[in-house]
Parts: structure tokens; sequence; C-alpha cells
């Protein structure tokens, strides 16, 4: 077997971006998600467009948040008051495959928030398209590009899974996102270095046998530093 090794000279020099909402959601399923009332929200389809949106009633307009559609894109923008008395807002979204989803968002104040949801079942046939269209190491090198920048890619699933961390020696990892393929998963792993003295990272010591391509943001952490690692693997591992 043989992996690719990425390094971080082909990655954006950049810190990863701060967390954007990735939300799995199934025909006529529900999307449960976070809105500021500060600035505004957008929610995108990944592989899809907003054709329509139907506001629930009951509330009197002038205290009501705001739905902005943009045709062009196929976004929908949330202007919500600050003013706005319930916790929660909810709508309905009509999107150009014919598909159906409730959104139910939780109201806070926060900064402004980027919203995503995808239908596993466009997400899958997406992303056999593309695995099929190109090398394995070009899609696994534009896979861990998207992971260090928290891109969307075209045809995967994003899943921020709730996990607690491992030791590895001194080294503390915890798996903080996974992009799902057709044929293809990539994980980000974050890692800090709990000891008292520098420790080097190994990406490969977290590879397995299914593990196509893998990169480290460093190669060595001073103590208390912190660094991700990105491996891509054939799926079933």
């Amino acid at each position: 077997m043989r992996i690719l090794l990425i390094t971080a000279a082909l990655l954006c020099a950049a810190q990863p971006a701060s967390a954007d909402q990735h939300l799995n959601v199934a025909d006529n399923g529900t999307a449960n998600c976070l809105a500021s009332n500060q600035e505004l929200s957008r929610l995108s389809l990944i592989g899809d467009d907003v054709a329509s949106v139907q506001k629930m009633g009951g509330v009197l307009a002038i205290r009501d948040f705001a739905i902005a559609h943009e045709p062009i894109t196929g976004d929908i923008y949330l202007s919500v008051p600050d003013y706005f008395e319930a916790k929660s807002l909810s709508f309905f979204i009509t999107s150009k495959r014919g598909y159906t989803y409730k959104v139910v968002c939780r109201v806070a104040r926060t900064g402004a928030q980027q919203i995503f949801l995808t239908n596993a079942e466009i997400a899958a046939s997406k992303a056999q398209a593309h695995e099929a269209s190109a090398s394995a190491e070009d899609v696994a090198t534009g896979l861990i590009k998207a992971m260090h920048n928290r891109q969307t890619v075209e045809g995967y699933r994003i899943r921020q899974p709730v996990a607690f961390g491992r030791s590895v020696g001194d080294l503390r990892v915890r798996l903080v996102a996974e992009y799902e393929g057709a044929g293809l998963v990539g994980k980000v792993i974050h890692v800090t270095n709990k000891g008292k003295t520098p420790a080097a990272v190994n990406a490969g010591r977290f590879a397995t046998s299914n593990t196509i391509a893998q990169s480290a943001m460093a190669e060595r952490l001073a103590p208390s530093e912190a660094t991700e690692i990105y491996l891509v693997s054939r799926r079933g591992d």
C-alpha cells in the first residue's frame, strides 16, 4: 500500500476557519440549527438550491424574523431582530430538486452564522461521480485542503462528532470532523502536547491499512501546543 503524504506547504497558511454548522437532513426531515439575532445567518443546500420558503404564521410582521432568498446562489439569509421574543424560529424549505425540509433554529446572541444542509441521497451520488472522475491522489489532496480550511466538498457529508479525546503518549488526540463520501472518508484530528517536553507529531501512527493520504500541520509540538492531522481512508475503515 502506498500512502500519499501531503505536506503543510500545500495547505493554506492560515489557521482553520471557525466552525460552521454542517447538518445532515433527509427529505421531509428536520434540521436543528443556531441563528444569530445580532447578524445575518446564511443557509445553503449542498448540491441543491432553495426554490421556495414558507414561514410559520402567528407572529406580527413587525416583530417577526425575515428571510431573504438569493435566487442566483440559491441561498437564504435570516435576519432576526434583537426584540424577537421567541427562543427559536422555524420555516419550511422546498429545494429545486424537489426535497422539503423543516428548519428549526435556536436564536442566540452570537455572530453571523453559516448553515449548510446536506441530503445524504444527493451526497452519495455526487461523491461517487466526483471520486470516479479523478485519481485517488487528486481527490485525497483536494479533500485534505478542504478539511484544513473547513470547506464543504460537493457530495460529501460533514459530520462533527461529539468525541472524547484519548492519550497517545504525551499527545492528546480528538476526532473533530469527518467528511464522508461514496468511497472515501476524511478525518480531522486535533492533537495537543500535554507533556512537559517537545513531542514529535507523526501522522502515520494514526493511519490504518485503508489510509491513502495523510498530512500533519506541524512535525513537532512544544508543551501545550496544538495542531491538526488529516487522514483520508477508503470506506470500511
